[in-house]
């Protein structure tokens, strides 16, 4: 039995159209698949910055929460040295509290993952962090070794500044946690 020519045209054309619709599923589970794929790679991608993020805040934290208490301990004992006559007439050691920053000139190009205001807030503190040495030669302090040889009698404005330095540290901190 020989198939009649129009059956071999419905045949063909069922075999064509089977084709195109399978064709057609293999394209949109294609589509989708690359769209869920692209959708959970942003996902995976935006956790890790995010915990990077944290990793950095972490470390700066730590970083300028170690200073701000240095700064503080210079505030509360130069306040002893202005409140006591004796010791405002000597000369007194203050150490270059710089020296201390170690995390963050490293992870300076990645603050673009940190919040702006958060980053301009930590900026502005390392700034006074770099200046408190400049600031203390100002007041006429002299540089001994890696720290600056103040005189008593200048307490009150090393205390001052101290404090100040030491608050703009603590605001910085705040931005970041």
């Amino acid at each position: 039995m020989n198939p009649e020519p129009t059956d071999l045209l419905g045949a063909h054309s069922a075999i064509t159209l089977g084709s195109f619709v399978v064709s057609a599923l293999a394209i949109v589970a294609a589509v989708v698949g690359a769209l869920v794929n692209a959708r959970m790679n942003r996902q995976r991608d935006r956790q890790l910055r995010d915990d990077e993020a944290r990793s950095i805040c972490g470390a700066l934290v730590g970083e300028l929460t170690s200073l701000g208490d240095e700064f503080n301990d210079i505030a509360k004992r130069w306040d002893e040295i202005a409140s006591d006559p004796g010791m405002k007439q000597g000369h007194h050691l203050i150490p270059n509290v710089a020296l201390g920053v170690r995390v963050m000139p490293p992870l300076l190009p990645k603050f673009g993952l940190l919040p702006a205001e958060a980053v301009r807030q930590v900026i502005d503190a390392y700034v006074l962090i770099e200046r408190f040495r400049p600031t203390l030669l100002l007041f006429g302090g002299r540089p001994f070794r890696e720290q600056i040889d103040m005189q008593g009698k200048k307490a009150s404005d090393v205390a001052q500044t101290a404090r100040d330095t030491a608050k703009r540290i603590k605001a910085a901190i705040a931005t970041l946690s």
